[in-house]
């Protein structure tokens, strides 16, 4: 009998370990993460909703910077505008460029080896630059006189960075654990150390304000390495960049030391859904905690005008949204609908809209300063601004009901804390929240007709039942959520 008891219990155990693996299994990773509804990751099964993008909406004071100085008076600036909440203010970094004598890409010869010393010619006669501006409010910026560049004989400039032939990207700041003098940094695309030909090579900075060059330049060539992330989960640099040539995709590059990059691989290009002449211009990453959302730039080739030799040249650009988990495997959201749109005819904006850095969270917004181009791409006959479109933190999409009501149910997780928060628009409905099992059984006590409804508009909006204040009776457990909507928009929800 003992003998059989033994064998019970040692089955009896057998199968709840297999039970138990096949949970884990099943079980996604939430952790304290914010959870949003930019991919399925996290959402199991919908009824009678849809995701619905957001669009960040542009300031009416656009263009909140121009060019004004000779310096930054150029077809292709002011332009690609990176911005930090830093100091107590908004900072930011844009690429000044001026021409000393006029060329356009769409009048090029179509005699390829012609082409190419057009375009080489072109490249010599630009000047490019980084400059500095600052605002206490994001709106209005102030041009300060730092007597740091030579231009022209003067130093009495906002000039950063102004080495001939160099294109400045984004400039990030690190904070842990970096050299004191290395606490800025940014990769320009640099002739000089490329014997002629365009690569890339770190610049480094103590204050965002006086830059050194990297000690050599990068190995492996970077293309349009415009925007980079460290991620903290890999511990590596990635940089998406522009890949290919015809037509233009998003490639992948990844480093250790922000100096040696792997081989470049391509992760993401237009397909059969992607209307014809439909190109990647030059991708701008973020991470939102262990998601990517990549702002997507698609350049809309078309033919021009009469006798135009060069159709890949001419076209808009606006911008849609992608994401991934690993930064390899990329998927488009929400229908490829357009997050940033060109302006209407007229505005300062209407043929490009591009940005290689990312938003800036600042008064409860999110910031996004944008290169605005009236005019064609590849011609040195436009003009370029930069302007400010806003957006709610983590309001990149909604789930809201096709009519009145829906639910979305979440894949089984397992609580990391008790309190569980809401980013929802319940102000003309409700949001409620069931908690159930990892079978979809619902847990006593934590019912539709015992939770407490969200019916305002908040970013932290926390949740709670009539006998449960939070689910820290849960912590430890393996959970799914079912969230109820009622005429409400539901944009993320996490635990702290």
């Amino acid at each position: 009998m003992a003998q059989v008891s033994v064998l019970c219990a040692a089955v009896f155990l057998s199968v709840v370990a297999g039970l138990a693996n096949l949970l884990s299994a099943d079980t996604i990773g939430v952790g304290k993460n914010r959870q949003l509804f930019l991919d399925d990751y996290v959402i199991a099964e919908m009824e009678g909703l849809k995701r619905t993008l957001q669009q960040p909406q542009k300031h009416a004071a656009n263009p909140v910077l121009v060019g004004e100085e000779p310096w930054e008076q150029g077809a292709w600036g002011p332009a690609s505008p990176s911005a930090l909440y830093d100091e107590g203010k908004i900072r930011l970094w844009y690429r000044a460029v001026y021409f000393t004598r006029p060329f356009s890409f769409v009048e090029a010869s179509a005699d390829p080896e012609v082409r190419v010393r057009q375009i080489a010619d072109l490249l010599d006669s630009m000047i490019c630059q980084m400059a500095y501006a600052e605002s206490d409010d994001g709106v209005r910026f102030e041009k300060p006189k730092l007597g740091i560049i030579d231009y022209q004989g003067s130093k009495e400039n906002n000039l950063v960075w102004g080495r001939y032939g160099d294109w400045a990207n984004m400039v990030m700041k690190s904070t842990d654990g970096v050299d004191p003098q290395r606490r800025y940094r940014a990769i320009i695309w640099a002739k000089k150390e490329y014997g002629g030909y365009y690569g890339n090579i770190g610049i480094y900075s103590p204050d965002g304000l006086h830059w050194k060059l990297a000690p050599r330049p990068t190995k492996g060539r970077l293309d349009h390495a415009y925007n980079y992330w460290y991620d903290p989960f890999r511990k590596e640099w990635l940089s998406l960049i522009q890949f290919g040539n015809a037509p233009r995709t998003a490639g992948r590059m990844v480093s250790k030391d922000f100096v040696n990059w792997s081989d470049r691989q391509e992760v993401l290009a237009p397909d059969k859904d992607d209307p014809p002449g439909t190109e990647f211009y030059i991708p701008t990453i973020m991470m939102i905690d262990d998601l990517y959302l990549c702002f997507l730039h698609i350049f809309h080739t078309h033919p021009g005008g009469p006798g135009n030799r060069n159709p890949r040249q001419h076209g808009t650009i606006d911008i849609q949204l992608a994401t991934s988990r690993d930064g390899i495997h990329w998927e488009r959201t929400a229908g490829r609908e357009v997050f940033l749109p060109n302006g209407t005819e007229g505005q300062f904006d209407q043929s490009m809209v591009m940005f290689v850095g990312p938003p800036v969270e600042f008064s409860g917004r999110l910031l996004f300063y944008y290169s605005g181009t009236k005019g064609s791409h590849g011609s040195t006959d436009r003009t370029c601004g930069i302007g400010l479109a806003t957006l709610r933190p983590d309001r990149f999409v909604a789930l809201e009901p096709v009519g009145n009501q829906g639910q979305m149910t979440t894949k089984p997780f397992r609580v990391s804390s008790g309190n569980l928060f809401v980013n929802a628009d319940a102000h003309n409905g409700s949001v409620a929240v069931e908690v159930l099992d990892a079978d979809g059984a619902i847990r006593h006590g934590f019912s539709l007709a015992d939770a407490r409804p969200i019916t305002s508009d908040g970013l932290a909006q926390s949740t709670g039942w009539k006998r449960h204040r939070d689910l820290s009776s849960l912590a430890g457990e393996v959970v799914r959520l079912r969230f109820r909507m009622n005429r409400a928009k539901l944009f993320s929800f996490y635990f702290r």
